[in-house]
């Protein structure tokens, strides 16, 4: 930073035109847009089905880091769009626990000691939830998963330092079509990773209660004989 004041510094950066030049990116805006369309036809349906179930928390958690990821990629805040991904996965999964478990809800909100990280909510499914297993092994949940939270962690933790970093100075802050590109693929894989897991843990009276036409969104681009391994319709 210069010798300007903090305000200052915030005021000398042209936050307009770098909103601008990120949304001249049409063609990837709209894959932002498809990505985005499939996350929120999933809110509606959980919120719509789950209604005044105490864990409904983390869902409006998802949402708004969904509205803080567009906000940030469009200003050319890059790394810090990469907690916004990461909060909405583990939103995501903390429904899908908590939804069923009142009392262990109970515990992390009057207890900070207690926690349930990725791995126990996925082990929790793998030995609990019903099919859970065959169909994240017929989608491979599990370790796309895996993968894509190792590398949003690895940017949030600084693991590989400079990665999502576009300049070093503050007032250098600016649009950068590569760095661009990147997180909003990274975002797109968050939504079919999502997908993937929402279609994986359902219950089966969970799924038969979605919208058709939610259904068909979410199996877009998935081939019949994968929906009967999957027994899922």
């Amino acid at each position: 930073m210069s010798n300007l004041s903090l305000i200052d510094s915030l005021n000398e950066i042209n936050w307009d035109d770098i909103c601008s030049e990120s949304t001249k990116e049409v063609a990837i805006y709209s894959g932002i847009e498809e990505s985005l369309s499939i996350l929120s036809t999933w809110l509606g349906e959980l919120i719509s089905n789950h209604e005044c179930n105490p864990a409904l928390p983390f869902l409006y958690e998802a949402h708004v880091s969904l509205n803080d990821f567009c906000s940030s990629i469009s200003l050319g805040l890059y790394k810090l769009s990469a907690s916004s991904l990461r909060i909405v996965l583990e939103s995501f999964l903390n429904f899908s626990y908590y939804k069923d478990h009142p009392v262990e809800l109970n515990t992390l909100i009057s207890n900070d000691s207690f926690y349930l990280g990725k791995a126990e909510i996925i082990e929790y499914h793998l030995l609990h939830t019903p099919q859970f297993n065959e169909r994240s092994r017929q989608l491979d949940t599990i370790n796309k998963l895996n993968i894509f939270y190792k590398e949003i962690s690895q940017v949030i933790h600084g693991q590989i330092p400079g990665k999502w970093h576009t300049c070093m100075a503050f007032l250098d802050r600016k649009y950068d079509k590569d760095s661009f590109q990147i997180v909003a693929s990274k975002f797109c894989n968050l939504s079919e990773i999502i997908n993937l897991f929402l279609i994986s843990s359902l219950k089966n009276e969970e799924w038969i209660n979605l919208n058709h036409r939610s259904k068909k969104l979410f199996f877009k681009g998935m081939s019949k004989e994968k929906k009967i391994k999957i027994k899922r319709s």
